[in-house]
């Protein structure tokens, strides 16, 4: 007969009747130290006495997995809390900048893209909200225990679209770290380099950045132009309405429907005005000089900071009048 194919240490010893422990398998839980925070990715460790604390360089600690989960036990005593890590080999990068592994449990903050036909996140309903009652005399709950039932029915799904499209930060809400999410967004490039040419409109924020968030967006106000007139924060998932320097807003919401209505004149006069006939006696150095002004033309006013200031590309070779 053949012998068995499977040689690992651990299984030969528990075929040996052997207790050999092993360091992979499921999520474990153990009880939290005295206040103690534990973040999500951060290096689970056992003290002395047997509690969870989080990864640290000191005496007495033994590393025992990854955390899972944010769990706060800061107010709290010795095993007022339970936390979950998982054991396994985890590969970590020095930060000389602070404890990144803190930073990652903070409050999140984030820039949207909105302005596109492709969203950076998709809401799909395939069924409205269905409103159901069971209170009539003769429902079961109502003739036998006097009870009231009232519930909702719908089917729907969300997911991510075009992720360029969104910035998530964990880090303060900060005028540099604004300013540093807006770069990385607008840096951002496509297929052979080019650029995406995005510009966020939207800053979300839980109500406990809403101070901080208010006093970024009013700089970025009073500059006119750096910061779209659409743009608004969102407190709670509620839109907040405008309270600072109302007609600068509505001045330069107007500019910004003027570049837009320039860019299609353009577009009807340099490309839509040529016919299938043109098109096929043009040369393709001619034809690419059309798709390419075409293309730099889509992403205006998208990748454009001040509507007083816009940078038309050239108009091609093709097409002039």
């Amino acid at each position: 007969m053949p012998g068995p194919t499977n040689h690992d240490p651990v299984t030969i010893g528990r075929r040996l009747g052997r207790n050999i422990p092993e360091a992979l398998g499921p999520v474990r839980s153990g009880a939290v130290a005295a206040s103690t925070t534990i973040y999500p990715g951060g290096i689970a460790m056992v003290n002395a006495a047997g509690f969870i604390g989080q990864g640290q360089t000191a005496t007495g600690l033994i590393g025992v997995g990854r955390a899972e989960a944010l769990v706060d036990n800061s107010a709290g005593a010795n095993g007022d809390v339970n936390a979950n890590w998982k054991p396994g080999t985890y590969r970590y990068d020095n930060s000389a900048g602070g404890d990144e592994i803190t930073a990652a449990g903070a409050t999140p903050w984030f820039l949207l893209n909105t302005s596109r036909a492709l969203k950076p996140i998709i809401f799909q309903e395939r069924r409205k909200p269905q409103f159901v009652s069971k209170d009539k005399p003769n429902d079961d709950n109502v003739f036998e225990r006097k009870e009231f039932l009232y519930g909702a029915d719908a089917r729907n799904n969300v997911g991510f679209g075009f992720w360029q499209m969104a910035y998530g930060s964990k880090q303060a809400l900060t005028a540099a770290n604004f300013s540093a999410a807006r770069q990385a967004m607008m840096e951002l490039k496509g297929d052979y380099g080019r650029p995406l040419g995005i510009v966020r409109n939207l800053l979300v924020v839980p109500p406990s950045l809403e101070s901080e968030a208010e006093e970024i967006l009013k700089g970025e106000i009073v500059r006119l132009g750096n910061w779209p007139a659409e743009t608004h924060v969102l407190r709670g998932g509620t839109p907040k309405p405008r309270n600072t320097n109302q007609r600068a807003e509505m001045v330069l919401k107007r500019l910004w429907r003027a570049v837009r209505i320039t860019r299609n004149g353009l577009l009807i006069r340099h490309v839509d005005n040529i016919s299938a006939v043109q098109w096929d006696a043009m040369n393709e150095a001619d034809k690419s000089s059309v798709k390419t002004y075409r293309l730099a033309l889509l992403d205006v006013p998208q990748n454009q900071s001040d509507p007083r200031a816009i940078l038309w590309p050239g108009t091609p070779r093709k097409g002039r009048q």
